[in-house]
């Protein structure tokens, strides 16, 4: 019970109730995940200009690499990211071509959208789809939505 009550008598007339707390006491974070944002070294940079080439890196790139996709351009389609050996714990980045000019450490805010890819689903399904066992996939400064109107676009539905 977090909170309980008790009765002080203060005089034979007088009545006073007081409540004790005993709720937890917050404490600082136990584990730091520092999220900056740091382009790996020693790997491939794969230029990605259309869906088609974004495919295409997703399925040949390799721990350590960066995709690079154009800021301002509209990808769409669901990608698959594939389980990739990986025994050093290498990440595979994501990224838009003007990651430089977002504001670091802050939210974006939509005025910071023409740095950005966008990447849309023309269905309900997911932008990226996480294939089991994938990994280690980082993505940074890209715009994800969908272009999809469910519910209302559903057959045979009525919303109100």
């Amino acid at each position: 019970m977090p909170c309980a009550t008790r009765r002080l008598h203060l005089s034979s007339r007088a009545r006073v109730t007081q409540r004790e707390t005993s709720l937890p006491v917050a404490q600082l974070p136990l584990k730091h995940i520092n999220t900056s944002y740091s382009a790996p070294t020693g790997g491939t940079t794969w230029a990605a200009h259309t869906a088609t080439q974004l495919s295409s890196a997703i399925k040949t790139a390799a721990p350590g690499d960066i995709i690079v996709l154009d800021a301002g351009v509209t990808y769409s389609g669901a990608f698959q990211l594939p389980a990739k050996a990986n025994s050093n714990n290498r990440w595979i980045y994501i990224v838009s071509s003007a990651i430089a000019k977002l504001p670091a450490g802050q939210r974006v805010k939509p005025a910071d959208a023409v740095n950005m890819p966008k990447l849309v689903t023309p269905n309900v399904a997911a932008v990226f789809q996480v294939n089991g066992g994938a990994n280690h996939w980082r993505f940074a400064g890209l715009e994800i939505t969908a272009a999809s109107n469910y519910p209302a676009g559903c057959p045979n539905q009525t919303y109100r």
